[in-house]
């Protein structure tokens, strides 16, 4: 236990204290009122990193503030400190300790890049040997699913990080490039398509869109999922019938019953009539390939029992044969 040096309180924690009560950080409350001479933007300029910085404060409070990197980053930048990039930062370390510092630097010009390279050089490079299959393996794939999604997470918050403090991404600074740049991948990505390189990737799944897979199997449906005709995927494709389901979520596609056309959409950053579009190029897509086109909207089956979705498929399936026979 110890007492608040504002209002005398004796505390377990600090931090939610002076956040709660007074306001203020737990940074700035040991800068005011616990070591006023420790200037922790000044420590920073000097050259230590966040983690000497935040190492010295629970040394100074006894361990009463502890601090972590990511806390005391945030606090340098609402000091209107310019962060040091990972570069920089082993830059500083080097110059520090009296290391190698490396960057920029090839085999040509540094001797330890060369004899880094010499050793990954023919038969001593460890993928020489190794199957076809194997090389493709990424890192990805060798951890947890859980490791992925936390991973993926501390990429997102870094990067929400950095454009709080001004960073402008690219697609606002040169979106031509952008645009380019997509077209590329496009194209590159139909053509390993065609030539088979690339089976299929991986889509995300609903669970209602889980339910009708399960659903069209049980009225007595063969199908596959996921499958792509130019650029765009189709939920489910039944290639006896030439029918394409698509299983679209009010919200996701901006059913027109609720939405109007210029609702904008958080999520995808377009407005809803940009999303009508795209729904409507699919759907010519799949009609030029010689299938069927058949949405199937959520907020139609969403009141439904399981025995109703499926005579409501039934009857969709049935109702757009008979549609396109008679058009």
């Amino acid at each position: 236990m110890f007492l608040c040096k504002i209002c005398n309180t004796q505390l377990k924690k600090i931090s939610n204290h002076t956040t709660k009560k007074h306001g203020i950080c737990s940074l700035e409350y040991f800068e005011t009122y616990v070591d006023c001479k420790y200037d922790i933007v000044a420590k920073y300029m000097g050259g230590l990193s966040a983690k000497q910085i935040c190492a010295d404060i629970v040394i100074l409070t006894n361990g009463t503030i502890k601090p972590i990197k990511k806390q005391l980053l945030n606090y340098l930048r609402e000091k209107n400190v310019t962060i040091r990039s990972t570069s920089e930062a082993t830059k500083c370390w080097v110059e520090k300790t009296g290391g190698i510092w490396n960057k920029g630097e090839t085999k040509y010009s540094h001797p330890s890049v060369q004899k880094y390279a010499e050793n990954r050089k023919g038969k001593a490079n460890p993928f020489f040997n190794t199957e076809p299959d194997k090389r493709i393996d990424t890192y990805y794939q060798r951890i947890s699913e859980e490791e992925v999604k936390a991973l993926r997470k501390t990429i997102a918050l870094s990067l929400k990080s950095r454009y709080r403090s001004g960073l402008v991404h690219w697609a606002k600074t040169d979106p031509q490039k952008v645009a380019r740049a997509s077209a590329k991948c496009r194209s590159t990505w139909q053509k390993k398509l065609e030539a088979g390189i690339i089976i299929t990737r991986y889509y995300s799944v609903s669970a209602m869109e889980r339910k009708l897979g399960k659903f069209l199997t049980e009225i007595g449906e063969t199908f596959q999922t996921q499958m792509s005709f130019g650029y765009y995927s189709y939920d489910y494709v039944l290639d006896l019938k030439k029918i394409v389901i698509e299983y679209n979520g009010a919200y996701w596609h901006c059913d027109p019953r609720k939405y109007k056309p210029d609702y904008w959409h958080s999520k995808k950053k377009k407005y809803a009539y940009q999303i009508w579009e795209k729904d409507e190029k699919k759907k010519q897509v799949a009609e030029k390939a010689g299938y069927r086109y058949l949405p199937i909207w959520e907020i139609d089956v969403q009141r439904m029992t399981d025995e109703q979705i499926k005579q409501h498929l039934i009857d969709s399936i049935k109702n757009c044969i008979d549609t396109t026979s008679t058009g």
